[in-house]
């Protein structure tokens, strides 16, 4: 299931389309606001552009023809280290280089050394990876063939010292992240390393390492060796770990017990305001802790067993232990059917390791996401990864057992229980006032999955909202990280690299020849990305993945980024869909044809003829297909049961064309029928629907959504009269209105967007010209904000004069976990 599909930033339409409570008069285009420089890469990601191509020159052409494509027969060697001197041999490669390129997984090797109509002599570049060889000629790229580059280490910070000195090994082709890569010491395996980056590793000289040569191994290929003197030992170094450990209100005088890697213990004991130290001098991390409670603590009995686990690979470090970190420890140990107590007695048994930081991280995902309501309201930024600009870490930040900032979450958490036999987290219930929540975790097919309700006592309102991710727990799957992790870095480097010379044809290596997201293809979206990123810089690193089939090679991953443009940075998330095919993992996208939407929500119509007097709430599927303009010719959906009017499934109405950005595009929508409000009775999130649509050139083929967290929670403008003729044209066209509204209270609100959709006529007609208006960038607590209407339909790229004939105003609040609450205002009525 995929509910983070755009996340929320500042500033930048994104738009996609979902029509109101009757379809047969309404019909909008949804706004998303994010910040310019990160739709940026969205676009990149997840969204398209218009296509451009590139003439390179070089190539060879048959009597006139069209020129026939580059082709490789051969590469010799078929694998080495950065700046070995590669051979390629094929035809159609042109007689000299001009602007044709090589590249090595997606790296240019810039100038050749020798270039022929059959042969290409090369050295592998700097930020090459494993992957694919390719030629490029007048814009069409060869047959891929293998190359593996092999780990290079060119120096190390000191070349002797005793067991436990730490060791900085640089050089390249190291992959972003140890996996299954290792580092020897004159064949001594040095376990677990305290850094790793495709530049540079930091070990410790394990026991038992004798003099000789330090190398690094990465997919089976070993790299050169470097002189290592091991020296007698002295005094090993001291190193600590500390942390604070609550339920809400200090864990004092309980015993911690501190395990690391191998296998090795140490302990101590909390202190009245639930601090301790533990002395880590000679283990090894990652390391786990577990505390025992010695007294009752609100629901909490005497005796209760609670876990935590590292967040980075420092032998110094930070580690809280509460609820929340119990439930990131018990979740990686139960996703992979293993008890967490027989891990943490044998922590170097088969599949009872302790997680690495990026598991931990991609663990803590869907906890952070489905509590955001909690830590909003306590004002807080909670980050999975390494806290910065005043966000926290549960794990890592600091904090005091005092009932402020994470101590005030802490402290409304009522309960944990835990499935007999297996010590995986049954629930966690956490309360405030009239608002409770119950988390209920289900690990299946490798993956954490947490489900949550949350009502409001006073006013009965409820939410349902469902977070995953994948930990990569086995060899495969961290094989698969390290290999997308190579081409994200890849790509920063390219982008780096050309700078403002960036072009379409430097990131077409970075997607799959299969690419298609959203009806964009792979040319489309590079050429358009290229023209957003030239001359910015990008720093890009997985945050958490959704979800990882190591059978057919399809990865889903929610990517951290920060985009620098003239020295203003913005960080952020979004989503990419990765396949690994030939070797490398690539861009794939989503397969759609178009933007295709499944979406829950609670709705609000207010005004509208045929709607009557008054106003309607309800909660409903709405199911939507939105694609370039003639693309896409009918479409149906199925599932959820039978709540498309009574049937398992239904025709979608195709309505007003949308103008966006100078192109048109075609949108086709069904709502079901009222749902009710009984969230039990309703599909639950992350429900699949299946859409089957009819296309104009590809026949038939089938997408499919997966819908988000539901919510009863309504909406509506405050002061507005629904009484018939009330609400004519004239009272908004060409005028500037203000609009009032009060907010949910059952879901952490990330965006608020007030918009109107202007029509040239009635809104189910494929004959309608539309387009969109918005109130700009709104706060997540603004319960006002003003529109500007124009006053004739010029506003859409019709002739000035053209009658406005409908206007449908929007309200949409949207929560972290893609709740979605929606307010339609139609005039005239």
């Amino acid at each position: 299931m995929r509910l983070l599909k755009t996340l929320q930033m500042s500033p930048c339409s994104v738009l996609a389309t979902k029509p109101t409570l009757r379809q047969e008069i309404i019909s909008r285009f949804r706004p998303v606001f994010l910040a310019a420089a990160i739709s940026s890469l969205a676009l990149l990601l997840s969204c398209g552009g218009n296509g451009s191509s590139n003439n390179n020159g070089g190539g060879q052409n048959n009597g006139g023809g069209q020129p026939q494509p580059p082709a490789i027969t051969s590469v010799s060697p078929t694998s080495g280290p950065v700046g070995t001197t590669v051979t390629i041999a094929g035809s159609n490669f042109g007689s000299t280089q001009g602007s044709s390129t090589v590249s090595f997984n997606g790296t240019a090797a810039g100038t050749a050394a020798s270039w022929s109509a059959s042969s290409i002599s090369v050295t592998v570049p700097n930020g090459a990876t494993t992957g694919n060889v390719v030629v490029t000629v007048s814009g069409a790229a060869s047959n891929g063939v293998a190359f593996t580059v092999a780990p290079l280490i060119t120096s190390l910070n000191v070349s002797s010292g005793a067991v436990g000195t730490a060791v900085t090994i640089s050089g390249s082709s190291f992959g972003a992240s140890q996996g299954n890569s290792t580092v020897t010491f004159n064949g001594t395996s040095a376990g677990t390393a305290i850094s790793w980056s495709a530049s540079a590793i930091t070990v410790t000289v394990p026991g038992g390492a004798t003099t000789g040569n330090v190398v690094v191994t990465v997919g089976g290929q070993a790299s050169n060796g470097m002189a290592f003197t091991v020296t007698p030992s002295g005094p090993p170094a001291t190193s600590t770990v500390s942390g604070t450990a609550s339920l809400g209100a200090p864990i004092a005088g309980a015993d911690v017990t501190l395990i690391d890697a191998n296998g090795n213990t140490s302990t101590g004991t909390t202190a009245s305001d639930g601090t301790f130290t533990v002395n880590t001098g000679g283990l090894t991390p990652p390391f786990l802790i577990k505390v025992v409670t010695t007294a009752a603590s609100g629901g909490f009995p005497a005796g209760t067993t609670l876990y935590s686990v590292s967040a980075d690979a420092n032998a110094t470090t930070h580690i809280n232990v509460h609820v929340l970190s119990d439930v990131i420890v018990r979740s990686w140990y139960s996703v992979q059917g293993i008890n967490v107590d027989s891990a943490f007695a044998n922590p170097t048994a088969p599949g009872n390791a302790p997680p690495s930081p990026l598991a931990v991280q991609i663990v803590s995902n869907p906890l952070i996401q489905v509590m955001q309501l909690w830590f909003t309201n306590a004002g807080l930024t909670v980050t999975s990864t390494a806290p910065a600009n005043g966000s926290i870490n549960l794990v890592s930040s600091t904090f005091s057992a005092n009932n402020t900032g994470l101590d005030s979450v802490l402290h409304i958490i009522a309960s944990e229980t835990l499935n007999s036999g297996n010590g995986s987290v049954a629930g966690v219930t956490i309360s405030s006032g009239t608002v409770t929540q119950t988390i209920t975790p289900a690990y299946s097919g490798g993956a954490v999955t947490l489900n949550a309700t949350t009502t409001d006592s006073s006013t009965g309102n409820s939410t349902t909202s469902s977070a995953t991710s994948v930990p990569p727990a086995n060899s495969a799957q961290q094989s698969a990280i390290s290999g997308i992790d190579s081409t994200i870095a890849a790509f920063e480097n390219t982008v780096q690299t050309k700078g403002s010379a960036l072009t379409g044809a430097d990131l077409l290596p970075y997607y799959n020849a299969d690419y298609l997201n959203d009806g964009t293809t792979a040319t489309q979206n590079a050429a358009h990305s290229a023209s957003l990123f030239a001359g910015a810089t990008l720093s890009i690193q997985i945050a958490n993945i959704i979800s990882l089939d190591t059978t057919n090679n399809v990865a889903d991953v929610i990517l951290l980024l920060t985009f620098t443009v003239g020295g203003q940075s913005q960080t952020g998330t979004t989503e990419a869909i990765f396949k690994n095919e030939g070797g490398g993992w690539l861009l794939y996208g989503n397969q759609h044809v178009g933007q295709i939407t499944a979406a829950a929500q609670s709705r609000t119509a207010q005004g509208g003829p045929s709607l009557g007097v008054g106003v309607s709430h309800g909660t409903y599927i709405w199911a939507g297909v939105q694609a370039p303009h003639g693309v896409v010719t009918g479409a149906s959906v199925s599932g959820g049961g039978n709540i498309w009017g009574g049937n398992s499934s239904g025709m979608l109405t195709q309505g007003a064309m949308i103008s966006q950005q100078g192109q048109t595009f075609d949108q086709f929508f069904l709502l079901s029928e009222s749902l009710g409000t009984n969230l039990s009775q309703l599909p639950p999130a992350g429900t699949t629907f299946t859409f089957t649509i009819t296309t104009a050139s590809s026949g038939t083929v089938q997408n499919t959504a997966q819908s988000n967290g539901f919510t009863t929670e309504t909406i509506s403008f405050a002061g507005i009269s629904n009484t018939p003729g009330s609400g004519p044209l004239s009272s908004v066209v060409g005028k500037t209105l203000t609009y009032n509204w009060s907010l949910p209270t059952t879901y952490s609100i990330v965006n608020v967007a007030l918009s109107a959709q202007i029509m040239d006529g009635p809104a189910n007609s494929s004959t309608t010209h539309s387009c969109f208006v918005s109130a700009g960038n709104l706060a997540t607590t603004a319960t006002s904000a003003s529109l500007t209407f124009p006053a004739d339909m010029s506003a859409c790229g019709l002739a000035p004069g053209t009658a406005i004939k409908q206007v449908n105003v929007f309200l949409e609040v949207s929560g972290a976990n893609s709740e979605d609450s929606l307010d339609a205002l139609v005039y005239p009525y």
